[in-house]
């Protein structure tokens, strides 16, 4: 049986349209989806009627603590393929291409893209196990469990797994050979373009949005990281069949629902609050409504981007 477990964190009352497209994707290339997210009122009767299981869980441990609590409920022997995916990304076109390549490669575990700071790793946002070493991937999973500090997370876990296999010898890679990975850069941000390039479906949510903690933005202003480059138009030159995808939607809806700033909104145009628009359902409602036919900016580092 082909298993994907899908991590998401968030604050929002419905689920994203664009984790919605990316899990209907998934469902196509897996026998079981299941989606992961944290405790919060959300309807999930859409991906009841999809096949796709929800399983809430108490927000702990990042995504590798949601994974290894569904992890730790199944029967690992009846898993011929596991994948380890969360929501980072948006998809903007069919994944036959990735599935593909894990089916071709000689690889046991692999991932989009891989990176050698502090030591050689699979980035950890789209993880592909194979079934020679499911068994050692579930068994590293039980002997580490929960931790809660995000740098030990990526240390025991992200970075930890890769080279705990590397060890053992287990052949590990990318799915992906771009031209260079070096170290002090986040290879799936870096080098996202040469990744869109090469054909590669997925793109970091922060990269297509422009959105980077203060930290990621330091270092990216010492390398030649392009800021304003217009990756929508990239996308769309280089997969003209994403219009029947419906990505501009997707992306809007993204925009829409989970990085809404409702009290920068209504602190930011103050006619609302004198219409007496003051809480987050009403201001999303205005929005939907008003705000983005007239260009109103929905938070401080909203990037408006050229349609």
């Amino acid at each position: 049986m082909k298993i994907c477990l899908f991590s998401s964190y968030s604050t929002s009352l419905v689920i994203d349209n664009y984790i919605i497209f990316y899990l209907k994707e998934l469902l196509r290339f897996h026998n079981q989806v299941i989606f992961i997210t944290n405790e919060r009122k959300v309807s999930v009767i859409l991906l009841d009627k999809l096949g796709i299981k929800t399983i809430f869980v108490k927000n702990e441990g990042y995504d590798f603590g949601m994974w290894y609590k569904v992890l730790k409920t199944l029967d690992i022997n009846t898993i011929t393929r596991l994948s380890l995916i969360n929501d980072s990304c948006v998809l903007f076109s069919k994944l036959n291409n990735i599935f593909k390549k894990v089916k071709n490669s000689d690889f046991d575990y692999c991932g989009i893209t891989k990176s050698i700071d502090f030591a050689e790793h699979i980035q950890s946002y789209f993880l592909v196990i194979k079934k020679p070493i499911i068994k050692h991937v579930y068994n590293y999973f039980m002997d580490n469990g929960i931790y809660e500090d995000l740098q030990t997370v990526i240390l025991k876990y992200e970075i930890g797994l890769s080279q705990h296999l590397i060890k053992r010898g287990f052949k590990i890679g990318p799915l992906f050979n771009l031209s260079k990975s070096f170290k002090g850069n986040n290879t799936s941000v870096y080098l996202a373009k040469e990744l869109i390039e090469n054909g590669c479906p997925l793109i970091k949510k922060k990269v297509l949005l422009n959105s980077f903690k203060d930290d990621e933005t330091l270092v990216l202003h010492k390398t030649k990281y392009e800021f304003d480059f217009d990756y929508i138009d990239l996308i769309k030159n280089k997969n003209p069949i994403i219009c029947s995808f419906g990505f501009k939607k997707t992306t809007i809806e993204m925009i829409e629902s989970n990085d809404f700033d409702w009290k920068y909104y209504i602190n930011t145009y103050i006619d609302l609050r004198n219409a007496g628009i003051l809480t987050e359902k009403a201001a999303l409602e205005h929005y939907n409504k008003f705000g983005k036919k007239e260009g109103r900016k929905i938070s401080e580092n909203q990037i408006i981007k050229k349609s």
